[in-house]
């Protein structure tokens, strides 16, 4: 895990300034338009135009018909034809653009990055939209190449809203000698790769392959926070943690800033045996758990195969409100600031 605190670039608020001034003189154009025409009318004529071209080309978000409607409705009719209306009446352009942006106070999230470093890249396949085989920039291309690549890494269309991805792939498998022939430094390639990011997400999520080889060293030497899960339901569950830690403790000469969130439990049921011997270990050898424990659920497995999130799939399930309690008490370990609901 990567956390970003860092200033806004200064190209990055001009942007936001064009934006302003983009969206400001939307409104004003508004007001002309509605001199000629009645404002549903208008509501529905500028939805249409913008449905037509996007449909053909765009594809349906992974959630229910039937909220895709009440999301057309709410936003098409209630939000902007009431707007349309109040602003044919007295209300100004400019209060008007004011007044429907207070709604970002409402809804201020986190911006994520997930760096897949696994070969396998289930996390490519449950997060984002395409097959990594279709992507010709993935984390193996990108270990490898010069750092104009990253911007052609970057996904932002995925299946989870506010969470970007760069893809893993099977060509990760051959990257390890690669990087070892073609770099003098090669367990700090994604850290000076990544370094253009600061300041751009809030948090970075690195998925790493199960195993301690270069993969891994590339993650830990980027990261400043580490999570070991560890699979409370099995014999084999703390399998490795030992060479893990030892190899924690040879990677905080490159990035002494390291820092140990703890072991996350997964699959843990407290009432079998084997999950509190799992416990017990797990606080010896790894020293600090974390406060939440995820408890097996099919649930995993069914959102996983619908390419949705716990959260979207079904939020009142006892493992997405263990993952949301999860997301909390990162975030005020963290001291991220964070509101409203967000997607587990």
């Amino acid at each position: 895990m990567n956390e970003q605190r860092h200033r806004l670039p200064w190209s990055h608020a001009l942007l936001a300034v064009a934006v302003v001034a983009v969206w400001g003189s939307n409104f004003a154009i508004i007001k002309v338009a509605l001199g000629s025409l009645p404002p549903l009318l208008f509501a529905t004529l500028r939805f249409a135009f913008a449905l037509l071209p996007a449909v053909f080309f765009l594809p349906r978000p992974a959630v229910p018909w039937s909220n895709l409607a009440a999301y057309g409705v709410l936003i098409g009719a209630g939000q902007f034809g009431l707007m349309f209306i109040a602003m044919n009446g007295h209300i100004s352009p400019g209060l008007a653009s004011l007044v429907l942006q207070t709604q970002v106070f409402f809804t201020v999230g986190l911006s994520v990055l997930i760096v897949d470093l696994d070969p396998q890249a289930n996390a490519s396949l449950h997060v984002g939209r395409k097959h990594p085989s279709e992507v010709p920039v993935t984390c193996a291309e990108l270990l490898l190449a010069e750092p104009e690549k990253l911007p052609l890494a970057i996904h932002d269309d995925t299946n989870i809203e506010g969470v970007a991805l760069i893809y893993g792939s099977l060509a990760l498998g051959r990257t390890e000698d690669q990087l070892r022939e073609r770099t003098p430094r090669p367990a700090e390639e994604l850290r000076s790769k990544l370094a253009p990011l600061d300041g751009i997400y809030d948090v970075v999520l690195m998925d790493c392959p199960p195993s301690l080889k270069l993969l891994t060293s590339n993650a830990l030497a980027a990261a400043t926070h580490l999570i070991i899960p560890v699979i409370s339901g099995s014999q084999y569950g703390m399998y490795g943690v030992t060479d893990l830690m030892h190899h924690v403790g040879m990677i905080r000469r490159i990035n002494p800033g390291l820092a140990l969130l703890g072991a996350l439990l997964m699959r843990h049921d407290e009432r079998q045996t084997v999950c509190k011997l799992i416990e017990g270990t797990a606080r010896a050898e790894i020293g600090r758990l974390l406060p939440v424990r995820i408890s097996t659920s099919t649930k995993v497995e069914q959102a996983a195969m619908a390419n949705a999130s716990l959260h979207r799939w079904d939020r009142s399930a006892k493992v997405s409100r263990e993952f949301h309690q999860l997301a909390v008490a990162l975030a005020a370990e963290l001291q991220l600031s964070v509101s409203g609901e967000e997607d587990a």
